[in-house]
């Protein structure tokens, strides 16, 4: 059954037949899903009510394609290249605080994040009236309620909400080149030629979509952009955006690797019968290497100018003074009335207001002193 559900033509036809239009915006990402729907099917071990919800989840994305290219239609591969300049691009392991900089910087006048629902709408539907972006952005809070209810815990690892900034893996999952699918599923196949290698295809499509998000941005200003899984295509990235600064966030590994297998557990049990929590410490691990010794040869050919290296734990014990590097370096001016507003968001903000996220290296198969001796003390 799954190998039909997940039969990557099959998946393209539903999505051309749903959006009337049989291109997709380009064939390139075709292997990706192929690569994706093959490991999904054989390695997901995924139920079969959720294993409906995950291909209706595919056909969705290649929805999104369909409208974006329609849109695009007559005007080329680009919209105002322009309108993007001299980004601040948050990135680091999983689970060292970038999701808190990325609320903090977002805040900041003059500068702009994006949310769940607008990177979901890149284009709205071809019969969107004019309330498109509420209708849109209450489904969006709808999906976002339901995942927290199938897994309550998430709200003390790392809660999500349709209106805040959030990742740029809702653009990417576009291209199906994303590690949120690896989060969310046991795909670790999938995973592992993912990052194997360039994916310059994907950071093209992640500027285009958010040239088209800025070209009808009711509130423009400084792109401030966060994911993770920059990490691992810091390439790509510099590429794609030669002007940014990169706020590189750094934890020691021991914390972030156990919490990230935490958070993957969370995520991947919802959909998933068959979970070995003990296999996520060293795939965790074997993909936190890859990244940081990717890092370490772009870093050494590319120099350290695009970069600013911030700890975790000067941010959480002084989050102003964090800012205050940040904006300093990136020529942005932090005045006392932003300060006092960071200052309000942070005490309704406090950490562990929804409980505490308890986890251990061991519950995954990993022993504190093997990451040490693979990874040093510095993630």
């Amino acid at each position: 059954m799954l190998e039909s559900l997940f039969d990557p033509d099959e998946v393209i036809v539903a999505a051309q037949d749903s959006a009337e239009r049989d291109d997709l915006w380009g064939t390139w990402w075709q292997p990706t899903l192929e690569r994706l729907c093959a490991s999904i099917a054989a390695e997901a071990g995924l139920y079969p009510a959720r294993a409906w919800r995950i291909a209706r989840w595919l056909i969705e994305l290649l929805e999104t394609r369909a409208r974006i290219a329609d849109h695009l239609d007559g005007r080329g591969d680009a919209v105002a290249p322009s309108t993007i300049a001299r980004p601040i691009i948050i990135t680091g392991l999983p689970r060292t605080g970038t999701t808190l900089l990325h609320n903090l910087l977002a805040g900041l006048p003059g500068l702009r994040a994006y949310t769940p629902w607008e990177m979901r709408a890149i284009v709205p539907e071809a019969d969107a009236g004019p309330s498109w972006r509420e209708e849109v952005r209450a489904d969006t809070a709808a999906e976002i309620r339901a995942l927290h209810e199938r897994a309550p815990q998430l709200a003390r690892i790392h809660p999500i909400n349709a209106d805040a900034p959030d990742e740029c893996h809702w653009l990417t999952r576009h291209s199906f080149a994303s590690l949120i699918f690896g989060y969310t599923l046991a795909v670790p196949g999938f995973v592992r030629w993912l990052v194997d290698a360039p994916r310059p295809e994907v950071y093209a499509e992640h500027r285009i979509q958010l040239e088209i998000l800025g070209a009808r941005d009711d509130a423009p200003g400084r792109l401030v952009l966060k994911d993770p899984g920059h990490l691992w295509h810091l390439d790509e990235l510099l590429d794609t955006y030669p002007d940014a600064l990169i706020v590189r966030l750094h934890r020691d590994p021991c914390e972030a690797i156990p919490s990230l297998c935490s958070l993957m557990h969370t995520l991947r049990r919802m959909d998933s019968s068959r979970l070995d929590p003990a296999e996520l410490g060293p795939e965790v691990l074997d993909l936190v290497d890859l990244a940081l010794r990717r890092e370490g040869e772009v870093r050494g050919r590319r120099g350290d100018d695009h970069f600013l290296d911030l700890e975790y734990r000067d941010l959480v014990d002084d989050p102003i003074a964090a800012l205050r590097r940040i904006c300093a370096r990136a020529d942005h001016r932090l005045d006392d009335v932003a300060v006092a507003s960071v200052a309000s968001w942070l005490a309704a903000n406090p950490k562990d207001r929804a409980g505490r996220h308890v986890y251990t290296a061991r519950q995954f198969g990993v022993e504190p002193a093997a990451i040490r001796e693979r990874l040093g003390e510095r993630g």
